[in-house]
């Protein structure tokens, strides 16, 4: 018998308003336009509510800048993060999956993927050079990924090899 397709969601956030931080939706943008069958969700940032939507998907991508991203991007397994309270200001991806699997008892795959930028502070629509790179490169791994992942086997598992340390580098 063979299995069912996984579902993929991928999760884009940040503020367009703020230079790079908003990658996230420039990402969502950027992805659409080359892969629309691809199921695509955008906000300004993470909200409770979207523990109810990623409980339906098998693997969730979860899309952000990233101050941190020494390699211009990174793709990290995430893992959920239980929290005692919340505040619709300070949710995080592992924040959404412990809830997730609390209330509907949803255990998607998920991942981070943090887009590196350079500009935050001041009132901008348009990206740094650096983030325009950074964006451009992440894009074309997360695709040759899902092409790999997606389009060539029924099924998908991210195998150990491609894990070093809790991080995927998506051209390995």
């Amino acid at each position: 018998m063979k299995k069912a397709p996984r579902r993929l969601l991928v999760s884009c956030y940040g503020n367009l308003s703020r230079g790079d931080d908003g990658l996230g939706p420039r990402f969502a943008d950027a992805l659409l336009e080359r892969a629309p069958e691809i199921t695509v969700e955008v906000g300004y940032q993470l909200a409770l509510e979207d523990a109810a939507t990623i409980a339906d998907y098998d693997i969730v991508v979860f899309v952000d800048a990233a101050i941190d991203a020494t390699e211009g991007f990174y793709l990290r397994r995430i893992q959920a993060e239980p929290k005692t309270g919340f505040s619709s200001h300070s949710v995080r991806p592992g924040h959404l999956l412990a809830l997730s699997e609390q209330l509907f008892d949803a255990r998607p795959e998920a991942f981070a993927l943090g887009i590196g930028g350079m500009a935050f502070g001041d009132f901008a629509e348009q990206l740094s050079e650096t983030a325009t790179r950074n964006l451009s490169a992440a894009l074309d791994h997360f695709l040759a990924w899902y092409d790999r992942s997606f389009c060539s086997q029924p099924d998908i598992r991210v195998s150990a090899q491609h894990l070093e340390r809790g991080v995927w580098a998506l051209g390995a």
